[in-house]
């Protein structure tokens, strides 16, 4: 596990993506003016993954490291056609991504990203959220993960439209997705390196997630929305 691990780390990154580097703000219990006075327009329309320019997500993390803080500020910088979708290209906490949302199912990729043994991974392309689907829906990606490493990551709607309290504040509308990732090496075999929960609230974006280690049940990251503001 622990050799596994180590060539995979470099590819774990869009399991936790949309949660990552926090500064404080100004904006108490998780709420933000909205200047636009809308729910859902332009680039809200992606209900459970609002993807606009200028938005700001404020974390609290509780690693074996401590806790800390993590800002993360989104900012779309042009839009593009990737195998004939429209993505729009953004750098979100200091990483290039291509984001698209088609009818509430989003779909990140990231280029050139570090992989396994410290060499490059041309690209990695994980579809996050399927909320236009039901409870017990599932689906995968396979990536490579450099150097003959295959990553496999599988994904379950565990509960859609409940509540969920984070921080003493009461989300509506929350969609639970469950993620386990497996990493297949040449002349090792194939391991689970991470397992994950992640909440998405309609409006809002990732609001909670958890992602352990499957073998030990050993919590990596425990990640809690404390502000937001979506422009």
């Amino acid at each position: 596990m622990s050799q596994l691990l180590k060539l995979f780390c470099g590819s774990l990154v869009l399991s936790v993506v949309m949660t990552a580097c926090v500064k404080e703000n100004s904006f108490e219990n998780g709420f933000a003016p909205n200047p636009n006075g809308s729910n859902f327009t332009g680039c809200k329309s992606c209900h459970y993954q609002p993807w606009c320019t200028g938005s700001t997500y404020s974390y609290i993390d509780s690693a074996s490291s401590g806790i800390s803080a993590t800002t993360a500020n989104l900012s779309i910088i042009a839009d593009t056609t990737i195998g004939a979708a429209d993505y729009s290209k953004t750098t979100f906490a200091g990483n290039l991504y291509y984001h698209n949302c088609t009818n509430d199912v989003t779909t990140i990729i990231m280029y050139n990203v570090p992989g396994a043994g410290g060499s490059t991974i041309g690209r990695i392309k994980n579809t996050i959220l399927r909320a236009n689907s039901n409870v017990g829906a599932t689906w995968s990606d396979v990536n490579d993960g450099g150097n003959g490493v295959v990553t496999t990551s599988n994904y379950e709607i565990i509960s859609m439209g409940t509540l969920r309290t984070v921080l003493g504040v009461v989300y509506s509308d929350v969609i639970q997705v469950h993620q386990t990732i497996s990493a297949t090496v040449p002349g090792i075999g194939t391991a689970s390196i991470s397992t994950g929960d992640f909440y998405y609230a309609k409006g809002i974006g990732l609001i909670e997630s958890f992602t352990k280690d499957p073998n030990s049940g050993f919590t990596i990251l425990h990640r809690k929305l404390e502000t937001y503001l979506i422009p």
